[in-house]
């Protein structure tokens, strides 16, 4: 895959603002709900710089949907989608990331933000180490179709050239309950290559525009987001 000259731009920005020691920041997801010193580590996205930081305060706007409800977060990173459903109610949440210091910093905040007795953190690759099946699986996935680069770990969540989410799309239905749904957010400045809307109706899901926004952010990224709704056609 190649990148636009823009795509390429932005990323190599992101690449170099994501090079950072070990910090805290308080996150604002709305005004009830601050994630006051959040952790993040080295080698793991900051989230308040993504527009996976949007995602989170979809999330945390629809708090209803994780009422005693089991989660899967898949690719947690730094964790703050299954932080976000745990606080919002969710009974059991399982954390997963193919890094291991996404997993060790997703420890951290599970521990710091008291949701540790309904939580697990597990390494793995998507659903190689996963057992069960969830309500409701959150992926916040790599969106720009290049190749990560190996001397930069982190930037497996930021680069996969499309064989990553038909693999996902594959596999996630074995780990679905009826009526369970799958929740992926999108920034269509990366293009088509991993966009849900793109991909998932081929693999037999029935696709929702769940929300839409133009990000205007100096410090994030412009452009169209969304988030889907993911639903097995045969569950339905």
């Amino acid at each position: 895959m190649t990148l636009t000259p823009e795509q390429f731009d932005l990323t190599q920005k992101r690449i170099v603002e994501h090079q950072h020691e070990r910090y805290e920041v308080d996150i604002q997801l709305n005004r009830e709900i601050v994630l006051n010193n959040f952790i993040v580590f080295p080698n793991v996205l900051r989230p308040e710089i993504t527009s996976g930081l949007y995602f989170a305060k979809y999330l945390s706007g629809e708090s209803e949907i994780f009422k005693n409800k089991s989660v899967l977060d898949m690719g947690c990173g730094s964790g703050i989608q299954g932080v976000v459903a745990g606080l919002s109610g969710a009974n059991k949440i399982v954390f997963s990331d193919i890094a291991e210091a996404a997993v060790e910093n997703t420890k951290e905040n599970v521990d710091k933000f008291n949701i540790k007795e309904k939580s697990f953190v597990i390494q793995g690759d998507l659903f190689r180490e996963i057992n069960g099946q969830f309500d409701i699986i959150l992926f916040n996935h790599p969106f720009f179709a290049e190749s990560p680069n190996k001397e930069i770990p982190f930037t497996i969540a930021m680069y996969d050239n499309g064989s990553l989410i038909h693999r996902f799309l594959d596999e996630a239905k074995d780990y679905l309950n009826e009526g369970g749904f799958i929740l992926m957010p999108f920034f269509h400045f990366a293009g088509d290559v991993n966009n849900p809307e793109k991909q998932a109706l081929a693999h037999g899901y029935s696709v929702e525009v769940e929300h839409e926004m133009e990000l205007n952010d100096e410090n994030i990224q412009k452009g169209q987001f969304s988030v889907y709704r993911l639903r097995p056609l045969e569950n339905q």
